[in-house]
């Protein structure tokens, strides 16, 4: 990307941003009187918002798509996009790729972007332009969920954290940001009834505003159980498989022989959020500043 596009690009996600987090402050502030008058972290552990969430997992799409039969990662680790954009321009109002399609969470967020997408192509702006519109909007959502999963500012492209730790095995980043999962919720709240995430019938329901604002489950060093066994679609295989989903990430890192165990990430959390020196949360800060530069 040249240096005219990149300031393009990065003065429309600041003032996405600004706009953005006014708008998600209030947001929080009124969903989080009914929700025990506090949005972001109570209890035990870090909770964040669903659509915070959401964001986040979309941005772990948009890095990595790692096929574990082939052992081929087809992303490029670049925050653009890729995963909305890269499969087929008939899917883009479906939230492209069909991953983002696992839970309504990811649905909406990546539907919802492919909207903002294909709405600035129909006021006439070309292809170019309207995708660089959209990675801004999804770079300005990014900070606002980074900074209520971490407590820390978004970094800056190519901005090393001090002391940071750096990657030794590509798919360090992969396994760290799967440490994300311990944040889903077994349920969620829809039509008033406590629905399970994992229900197929609800996998592309687009979720209002303010069922986005429903709160993730406390961080912690495992997963909510309702995860020990689940069926979920492989794109590797193109079939459904049962698995238990911290199992299979932890043999993620047996499998590519990442730097650390999965085990190891995890412990850190035990105390219910992301300290600057966890071993997660520095690898995570280093991918998200290199993935802005490309």
């Amino acid at each position: 990307m040249g240096l005219i596009r990149r300031k393009y690009v990065d003065n429309a996600a600041r003032i996405f941003f600004t706009a953005s987090i006014v708008t998600s402050l209030m947001l929080l502030a009124v969903v989080g009187n009914a929700l025990n008058n506090n949005a972001v972290a109570y209890g035990t552990g870090t909770r964040i918002t669903l659509q915070d969430l959401g964001v986040l997992q979309v941005a772990s799409h948009d890095l990595y798509n790692v096929n574990r039969i082939t052992e081929v990662d087809t992303e490029d680790e670049i925050l653009n996009l890729t995963t909305l954009f890269n499969y087929g321009e008939e899917n883009i109002a479906n939230g492209g790729e069909r991953r983002n399609s696992e839970n309504p969470v990811t649905h909406t967020i990546a539907v919802n972007l492919g909207k903002f997408y294909l709405d600035q192509v129909a006021q006439g702006k070309d292809v170019e332009t309207a995708k660089e519109a959209t990675v801004a909007k999804y770079i300005s959502m990014l900070r606002i969920a980074y900074y209520h999963a971490f407590y820390q500012p978004f970094p800056e492209p190519g901005e090393e954290e001090e002391g940071g730790e750096e990657e030794e095995n590509e798919l360090d980043g992969d396994l760290a940001l799967r440490t994300l999962h311990a944040f889903l919720p077994a349920t969620m709240k829809l039509d008033g009834n406590q629905v399970s995430m994992l229900d197929q019938s609800i996998q592309n329901r687009m979720l209002t505003k303010s069922e986005l604002m429903q709160l993730s489950r406390p961080l912690s060093d495992t997963f909510d159980p309702a995860f020990n066994n689940i069926t979920v679609f492989i794109p590797a295989c193109n079939c459904l498989q049962t698995m238990d989903l911290f199992e299979r990430d932890s043999s993620f890192a047996d499998q590519f022989d990442t730097t650390y165990t999965f085990e190891e990430l995890m412990e850190e959390l035990e105390d219910g959020r992301y300290d600057k020196e966890d071993l997660a949360f520095e690898i995570i800060a280093a991918e998200f500043a290199e993935a802005q530069v490309d």
